[in-house]
């Protein structure tokens, strides 16, 4: 994987090898919209999934059904439009392990694309840890989306 020479000195040593950070490769291409390609050991350790449970299934089946049912259409809005909302932006996301519980998790996604494969949209993850504090400002308008998806 070629990163993002964007990347900020604080970014590279939180998401680097030595970081307990999942990375995961999905498509970004039309026909295979949000299918994952990669992902490394820490994503299957983290979420209890094999490697042949995980690659070549879409990224929805990681992420509870009421976002998980909408993020194909907001990949393809991304695409369509090029706004940015989320992408290069650390957030808060819950993912699913493979038992069906959440976990609290700082998310950022960098797109890259590629002459021979197309589009690849990589996700970074990290498990909140329960002694630590995160506190990632909403956008404007973002909060109201929060509060409509609190169960």
């Amino acid at each position: 994987m070629n990163l993002d020479k964007g990347f900020l000195e604080t970014d590279r040593l939180k998401y680097s090898e030595n970081s307990k950070t999942c990375i995961i490769m999905c498509s970004g291409n039309i026909h295979t919209m949000g299918k994952v390609l990669d992902a490394n050991t820490e994503t299957m350790n983290m979420l209890n999934f094999t490697h042949t449970e995980i690659i070549g299934q879409s990224v929805n089946q990681i992420m509870p059904e009421i976002i998980g049912v909408n993020h194909d259409a907001l990949m393809m809005k991304y695409f369509d439009t090029c706004v940015p909302s989320v992408i290069g932006r650390e957030r808060p996301v819950f993912p699913m392990n493979k038992g069906g519980y959440i976990i609290p998790c700082s998310l950022m996604i960098k797109i890259y694309p590629n002459l021979d494969h197309g589009i690849r949209v990589v996700g970074f993850m990290r498990k909140v840890e329960s002694n630590s504090s995160v506190t990632i400002k909403p956008k404007v308008g973002e909060e109201i989306v929060m509060n409509s998806l609190r169960v």
